[in-house]
């Protein structure tokens, strides 16, 4: 399965949980849809990435993703690109966390207004981890998947985590 398409289920899936799960809580949908916080894990992301790469290289990120390339300074180039994209996410996501606590605090003397600022903190959080675990991560695991199968010289090899982990026996 190509991985924008397993990009687009993973968001898919990622969001009817989170929407879900909400909703069990009693919740409302429209409290995870906050702008401020969209924009600075977004933006922040995007201008990460403008920054990082060449245009000719988010181009050719994003043709690898959808297609079936197999070769290895492509897949390699994208396996970077999605990597740095996920920390992106969370890094922003973190920074939009600490907006919303920091207009959160200067407004102590208005109760009114502490609950927007804490509530684009948590917001910008849950969108940091939500893109890079339904996002990035899935469409790095899957080229890194290939580019190790072109290495080997196998048919499909499956990445199922972004962490790869060496077990070693007692000495």
């Amino acid at each position: 399965m190509a991985a924008i398409v397993r990009m687009g289920l993973g968001i898919g899936f990622g969001v009817v949980m989170m929407a879900l799960a909400l909703m069990l809580e009693g919740g409302h949908l429209s409290s995870l849809m906050q702008g401020t916080a969209f924009v600075v894990v977004g933006g922040g992301t995007f201008g990460l990435m403008v920054m990082s790469f060449s245009a000719k290289a988010h181009v050719l990120a994003w043709r690898t993703a959808a297609s079936k390339e197999t070769d290895a300074a492509s897949l390699t180039l994208t396996e970077r690109y999605f990597q740095l994209m996920g920390a992106g996410f969370i890094n922003f996501g973190f920074g939009g966390a600490t907006l919303g606590l920091i207009t959160a605090m200067e407004n102590l003397g208005n109760p009114e207004k502490i609950g927007p600022g804490i509530a684009v903190a948590f917001t910008a959080v849950v969108y940091g981890f939500g893109l890079r675990l339904f996002v990035a991560d899935p469409v790095r695991a899957e080229v890194a998947g290939r580019r190790v199968a072109a290495e080997v010289g196998v048919a499909n090899v499956h990445v199922a985590s972004a962490t790869v982990t060496e077990s070693r026996g007692a000495a």
